[in-house]
C-alpha cells in the first residue's frame, strides 16, 4: 500500500507548474498597477505553499492509515509455541490458605488461559501435547500428585523435544513448581537455548511438615516383637504428636512422640504378634499429607538357605549364620548330595583343594538358576580344576601363590554387596592379614584389597572369589569384625527376602522363596487394583521386578494361582518431605511470584498498538487546516 506514496507527486506537479493563462490589460496609472501585482504575487506564493503542504500531509497520512500501522514486539509476528510444565509433585500439597500449591496453581491456569489458546502442557508422570484448555479442562482439575520428581535439567529436556521449534516460530516455557532444592540441585539454573524460560516460583504458607520416615524391627523375641517407628520435623519446636500403629482396620497400639527441639525422634512399640499382614502407622499432620502414613508389612520368617562345602567341618559359618534366621547346611565334599544344591540359596566352597568335573558342573548350573556361590582356595589347590571353575563363572583365574604378610586395608563401599552395611566409611581400623595369597591373571575391581592394591575379595552379581585362604593359620580375616558384615551381605543378597516395605522408586527387586512352574503368574492384589510384575523364575526363588508399577503405596497381597503366599508393602520415598527451596532471585531467569502475574506480562507483551486512528485524525486536521488557509489567506 505505500505504492500509494506516489500520488503525492500529484499535488506538487499542480502547484509547480502554472496552468492558468493570463491576458494582458492595458491601465492608464502603471505605477498603482506594479505595487498591487507585486503585493498580490506575494500573497498568491505563501497560499500555494500553504496548500501544497496541506495537502501532502493529508494524503500521507490517509495513506498510512490504510497502511494499518501499529507498535508491537518484535516477535509478535511469529508464531509463538507455548510449553507449560505443572510440577504436581508431593511437595505441591503444602498448603497456602485453604488450598494445596496444586490446587492453587491448576485453578489459576484453567482462569488465564484463554480457552481456544493452543498449548502443550507436561507434568512429571501426564503430557499434553498440542491441546486446548476446553480439551484438558477436566482433567487438568483432578489432576492428582505423584511421587515422581524431574529435576530442571530434565524438564528443558523434555520441553525441547515436544517443541517443534522453526524459523517462523518461537518456543516459550513457562514452568509451574515451588522449586524444590531436589528440582535445582545444582544452583542456580542458565536459561535454555533456543527456548525462553519464565519461571513462576509458587511459595506456601506454612513451612512445617512432620514425617513418618521408616519403620523397622528394633528387638525380637520368640515373645514379642519391638517396632521403631522414625519421625522428623522441619520445626522441632513442635508440640507431641500421636501415633497410631494399626493391622488392617484394627488399632494394635498408640503413643505419642516429642521432639524437644530435636529434628527427629522415634516411638517404640511392643507387640506380641509375630506377623502383620496389613500393618500401618499413622500421624496428624497439617503439612503435607502423603507422608502421614507408613504401610508395612510381618511375613512369617522365612530362611536363607546356605551351603558349605569343604574338607572339614567349620566354626565361624555357623556363628555368622544363625539357625534362627538361616537354614545353614555343613557337607564335607565326599558326602555332597547334588541333589540337594539347587534349593540352596549361597554355596560355600570353603577352602577346597581340588574341583570335580560333577562339582564345577553342579556349580555353573546353580549359579545360572540364579544361585550365588562364594569360592574360598586351599592352601594348595589345583589350578587347572580352580580356573575351569573361575572361567565358567566369569570370575579372574587364580595365578601362582604369593609367600608374604599383606595387611587388607581398602574397603569398596560402593560396592552393591556393602550398600546400607555401613554407617560411617572407615579408614582406620584394625587391618586383618593374610600370609599367603594368590595372584589373579586379570585385573578386577575389589571388594575388599590388600596394601598393594591387589585384590583379597572380588566379584559381583552372586560370585565371588577369595585370593587366600581363610584358615587360622593363614589369615587373622575370621577374627575381625569384619567378616560377619561380609558374609552376612552375601547371604542377604543370594534370596532378597522383603523387608517391612519397600520403596516406590522405580526400580524394586525382591524374592520369594518359592519356585513357580512355567504357565505359574505370581500377581499382587489390593483391593479391586491387581497388576502382574515381571518375574524371573529360578529353581530355589522367583524373583520379582518393579518398574512402573504399583503407582500407590499401600499393602498388597501376593497370589499364585488365587493362593495367598505373602505380603508386600510399599511406601512412597520421602525426599518431597524436605521443605527446603531454591532461591532464583539471583539466577538469569524470568522469575514471577503467581500465574496473573506471568499472564498480565504476557499479556502486555503480546499486545498490539494500532496506530491507524491517529493518522486518521491527523489527516482530519491536515483537510481542516487546508479549507482554513482557503478562507483565511488571500
Amino acid at each position: 500500500i505505500f505504492w500509494a506514496l506516489f500520488l503525492l507527486l500529484i499535488p506538487i506537479i499542480v502547484h509547480l507548474i502554472q496552468l492558468r493563462k493570463f491576458r494582458k490589460t492595458p491601465f492608464t496609472n502603471v505605477r498603482l498597477l506594479q505595487k498591487v501585482t507585486a503585493k498580490s504575487s506575494k500573497t498568491r506564493s505563501l497560499k500555494r505553499w500553504l496548500l501544497l503542504i496541506t495537502r501532502l500531509l493529508l494524503l500521507a497520512m490517509l495513506i498510512m492509515a490504510f497502511s494499518g500501522p501499529y507498535f508491537a514486539n518484535v516477535d509478535v509476528e511469529k508464531s509463538k509455541e507455548t510449553i507449560i510444565y505443572l510440577d504436581n509433585s508431593f511437595s505441591m500439597q503444602a498448603k497456602t490458605t485453604d488450598r494445596s500449591l496444586l490446587e492453587n496453581a491448576i485453578q489459576d491456569l484453567v482462569k488465564q488461559i484463554p480457552e481456544s489458546f493452543e498449548f502443550t502442557l507436561f507434568t512429571n508422570d501426564r503430557v499434553f501435547h498440542k491441546t486446548q484448555l476446553k480439551d484438558i479442562k477436566n482433567e487438568l482439575l483432578t489432576l492428582s500428585p505423584t511421587y515422581r520428581q524431574l529435576a530442571y535439567e530434565d524438564v528443558l529436556v523434555r520441553a525441547k523435544s515436544l517443541l517443534e521449534n522453526t524459523d517462523e516460530q518461537t518456543g516459550e516455557l513457562i514452568i509451574v513448581s515451588d522449586l524444590q532444592s531436589r528440582f535445582m540441585d545444582k544452583g542456580n539454573p542458565d536459561p535454555a537455548d533456543g527456548l525462553r524460560t519464565r519461571i513462576v516460583a509458587l511459595v506456601p504458607g506454612e513451612l512445617s511438615n512432620i514425617v513418618l520416615d521408616t519403620v523397622y524391627i528394633a528387638n525380637s523375641t520368640p515373645e514379642q516383637t519391638e517396632l521403631a517407628v522414625v519421625l522428623s520435623a522441619s520445626n522441632p519446636d513442635i508440640e507431641s504428636v500421636p501415633v497410631s500403629l494399626y493391622d488392617g482396620s484394627r488399632l494394635l497400639a498408640k503413643s505419642a512422640v516429642l521432639f524437644e527441639g530435636k529434628p527427629e525422634s522415634q516411638v517404640l512399640f511392643t507387640l506380641s504378634a509375630k506377623v502383620i499382614d496389613e500393618g500401618r502407622i499413622e500421624i496428624t499432620d497439617s503439612g503435607l499429607s502423603y507422608d502421614n502414613v507408613l504401610y508395612f508389612s510381618i511375613n512369617p520368617p522365612s530362611k536363607t538357605k546356605v551351603m558349605s562345602i569343604g574338607l572339614r567341618d567349620n566354626d565361624y559359618l555357623p556363628r555368622i549364620y544363625p539357625e534362627d534366621e538361616f537354614g545353614y547346611l555343613s557337607n564335607r565334599l565326599d558326602q555332597v548330595n547334588y541333589t540337594e544344591l539347587a534349593s540352596q540359596n549361597l554355596i560355600v566352597l570353603d577352602e577346597l583343594n581340588t574341583i570335580n568335573r560333577a562339582l564345577e558342573n553342579a556349580i555353573s548350573e546353580f549359579t545360572e538358576n540364579g544361585g550365588s556361590v562364594v569360592i574360598i582356595p586351599g592352601e594348595d589347590i589345583d589350578y587347572n580344576t580352580y580356573n575351569s571353575l573361575l572361567a565358567r563363572l566369569d570370575l579372574p583365574q587364580l595365578d601362582s601363590l604369593v609367600v608374604g604378610d599383606l595387611n587388607i586395608t581398602e574397603i569398596a563401599f560402593d560396592h552393591p554387596l556393602y550398600k546400607d552395611v555401613f554407617e560411617n566409611r572407615i579408614t582406620n581400623f584394625n587391618y586383618p592379614k593374610t600370609s599367603r595369597s594368590y595372584g589373579v591373571k586379570r585385573s578386577s575391581p575389589y571388594i575388599l584389597g590388600y596394601q598393594n592394591q591387589n585384590p583379597f575379595l572380588l566379584g559381583q552379581n552372586g560370585r565371588y572369589l577369595f585370593t587366600a585362604p581363610l584358615s587360622a593359620t593363614n589369615s587373622t580375616f575370621r577374627n575381625t569384625p569384619l567378616i560377619v558384615p561380609t558374609f552376612y551381605a552375601m547371604a542377604w543378597n543370594s534370596l532378597k527376602i522383603p523387608q517391612l516395605y519397600e520403596p516406590i522408586t522405580g526400580l524394586t527387586l525382591t524374592d520369594i522363596p518359592w519356585v513357580t512352574g512355567e504357565d505359574d503368574i505370581v500377581k499382587l492384589k489390593k483391593g479391586e487394583y491387581e497388576f502382574i510384575p515381571l518375574q524371573k523364575r529360578y529353581a530355589n526363588k522367583t524373583s520379582l521386578t518393579f518398574t512402573d508399577e504399583p503407582e500407590s503405596g499401600g499393602n498388597y497381597l501376593v497370589q499364585l494361582g488365587g493362593q495367598a503366599l505373602s505380603r508386600l508393602s510399599f511406601n512412597y520415598p520421602r525426599q518431597e518431605s524436605q521443605l527446603k527451596y531454591t532461591d532464583v532471585s539471583s539466577s538469569d531467569l524470568e522469575v514471577s511470584d503467581s500465574i496473573p502475574e506471568l499472564f498480565n506480562e504476557l499479556e502486555k507483551e503480546g499486545r498490539i498498538t494500532e496506530l491507524w486512528k491517529w493518522f486518521v485524525i491527523f489527516a482530519m486536521f491536515f483537510a481542516l487546516a487546508e479549507v482554513l488557509v482557503q478562507k483565511l489567506v488571500k
